[in-house]
């Protein structure tokens, strides 16, 4: 799927980028670094950030339906997309092809907890 940004400054784009590309880094072993791929397995992956940050390529996800029920909660507390879900469905989450539930737009997120390593707000 290609997000492309509407507005004249790409943010959004450049925050799932960056988030994503700290996901990856944080699964490599850097000097017995405790890595962690689990936060992985719970966002859409990108592929592909355009030069000027209009368009953002990521792994396709479809919509959540009424049977698709999932604790928000097991997500990392620093995502604070609260858009009003459409039709009451949570439109910041989406599934892969096997049916994993995962988060499709994380360009809203709290730094001050991400960046804080004294802020202990995510349980794995």
């Amino acid at each position: 799927m290609v997000k492309e940004m509407k507005h004249p400054f790409p943010m959004s784009n450049m925050v799932e980028w960056l988030v994503w590309n700290a996901l990856v880094k944080m699964a490599e072993d850097h000097l017995n670094a405790v890595t962690n791929v689990h936060l992985q397995t719970m966002f859409a992956r990108s592929y592909a950030f355009s030069q000027t940050g209009r368009f953002l390529v990521m792994q396709r996800l479809s919509a959540l339906d009424d049977s698709d029920k999932f604790d928000r909660g097991s997500f990392p507390s620093w995502l604070n997309d609260v858009k009003p879900a459409a039709f009451g469905r949570d439109t910041s989450f989406g599934k892969d092809a096997i049916g994993r539930i995962k988060v499709m737009d994380y360009a809203e997120i709290n730094f001050f907890d991400v960046l804080n390593p004294l802020n202990k707000t995510i349980s794995l």
